[in-house]
């Protein structure tokens, strides 16, 4: 009987035992998921995509496409983009245009003074182009509001362009189709510039082109 009270007393005792260990353990494992180990690789992870973005040829950020920035040579563009050269000429300047193609549809130009060898500004024709927020051509102006609240539209007589700019996105025009303004006609009186309403432009407006400068 004695034998039996022992044994049943060993047991119990290796059972609490055994609780008290895993309660111990426990919080170790909370430790472990949120170790500084686990933030860094969460942390490396981010700049990686961060890295990624920047380099890829087609994301349009701060004065920049991929890796060639508004005031690089002209020559770097050549490297990856140029096919075609013309010389423009505007409000008395000459300008040098650097055109890349794709099949017969124009892709995208670089604008430099003739006397100039860097690069001044970008157009951009093709949807391939995006911002990391996804805008670009082929967007709607509905889309465009929607991620710029604090946005402007305008046309410009000299340009004959209606714009649609975003103060949060530094350095960026967004022209939208002309057939696509139902506004009125006088919008076409020699002004510079004439604010406008995005009720002036079908629901379904689109970006044509985007403007790097």
């Amino acid at each position: 009987m004695r034998q039996s009270l022992v044994f049943v007393l060993a047991l119990l005792l290796f059972g609490f035992g055994t609780l008290a260990c895993d309660r111990q353990e426990a919080p170790s494992s909370a430790v472990e998921k949120t170790s500084p180990v686990l933030r860094t690789k969460e942390v490396q992870v981010e700049e990686d995509k961060e890295s990624f973005e920047r380099k890829s040829p087609y994301l349009i950020h701060k004065k920049a496409i991929g890796k060639i920035h508004i005031g690089d040579p002209l020559e770097d563009l050549a490297v990856l983009w140029h096919q075609k050269t013309r010389v423009e000429s505007r409000e008395g300047y000459e300008y040098k245009v650097y055109q890349s193609y794709q099949g017969a549809d124009l892709v995208l130009e670089a604008w430099a003074a003739e006397d100039n060898t860097s690069i001044e500004q970008f157009e951009i024709f093709s949807p391939d182009f995006k911002t990391s927020q996804g805008l670009g051509v082929g967007v709607s102006i509905e889309e465009l509001i929607k991620k710029c609240p604090n946005y402007k539209i305008w046309h410009s007589y000299v340009a004959d362009k209606y714009i649609l700019e975003c103060p949060a996105l530094e350095s960026l025009q967004f022209q939208l189709d002309k057939k696509d303004y139902l506004g009125p006609k006088q919008v076409q009186a020699k002004q510079d510039q004439v604010f406008l309403k995005k009720e002036d432009f079908k629901k379904d407006a689109k970006v044509i082109s985007v403007r790097i400068f």
